[in-house]
């Protein structure tokens, strides 16, 4: 199983987290509530076929109990997004979140993938996965 990270060869992946750092600062000093952004696809890992109708949720990494962050469903082209605020997960040492996701099946009780062996810690205010999840994790039961 492998959770790769968008390439660092995407020049505009540079240009679009050094503007998401700047909308952060403003936003910090006109206490303004911080919008977090976490977005991906879902795949089946032999055939890149998109996988539709998951449930993804996103945490924040805490050392006694995570925050759970928000969901989302994958649509008909595996894609998902969850949006949030700072105020879901800061407290007194966090100013950003470390940030994982945890897939399960459209019933939402089979857990299929997580990458909490792969935490974002200080996670940047735009965060994009690419998940794949391999064929017999899909028809196990």
């Amino acid at each position: 199983m492998t959770f790769p990270h968008q390439p660092a060869s995407q020049p505009r992946a540079g240009a679009a987290r050094a503007r998401a750092r700047v909308r952060l600062a403003a936003c910090r000093r006109h206490e303004v509530a911080v919008p977090f952004r976490v977005h991906g696809s879902v795949v089946e890992d032999e055939s890149g076929r998109p996988l539709a109708g998951l449930l993804v949720r996103a945490y924040d990494e805490d050392l006694v109990l995570d925050d759970h962050l928000g969901d989302a469903r994958t649509d008909v082209q595996g894609r998902f997004e969850v949006v949030f605020t700072e105020v879901q997960f800061m407290d007194a040492f966090e100013t950003r979140p470390d940030l994982y996701l945890r897939v399960f099946d459209a019933s939402g009780s089979r857990l299929l993938l997580t990458t909490e062996h792969e935490v974002r810690a200080d996670a940047e205010p735009d965060e994009r996965f690419e998940l794949r999840i391999p064929r017999e994790r899909l028809a196990a039961r």
